[in-house]
């Protein structure tokens, strides 16, 4: 987890376009993150991690590229964190 050392820290409510210096975001609600193009972020690493209690579903989307070979990647589990990497043409979650 060394790279997550000094690592800006984000925390959304509504619907956010991740930027390439984003490296956390937390999750607050019914919310829909879309990542950077994959093409444009060979490499980036991105932390994404649910932090409200009760109901709703965050949503993780591609931006026009798979993670996992779909297009979003959703939980409705409160503290449920997932690390996605581009390798340039798509994102991996790992």
């Amino acid at each position: 987890l060394a790279y997550l050392i000094n690592a800006p820290v984000r925390t959304v409510t509504a619907a956010y376009q991740a930027v390439l210096t984003d490296a956390v975001i937390l999750i607050n609600g019914d919310v829909t993150v879309t990542l950077p193009t994959a093409a444009k972020a060979q490499g980036k690493r991105i932390t994404c991690k649910a932090i409200n209690a009760g109901g709703g579903t965050r949503t993780v989307s591609g931006n026009g590229a798979n993670i996992d070979g779909a297009a979003t990647w959703m939980t409705t589990t409160q503290y449920a964190v997932q690390d996605f990497v581009s390798n340039g043409t798509q994102w991996w979650t790992v």
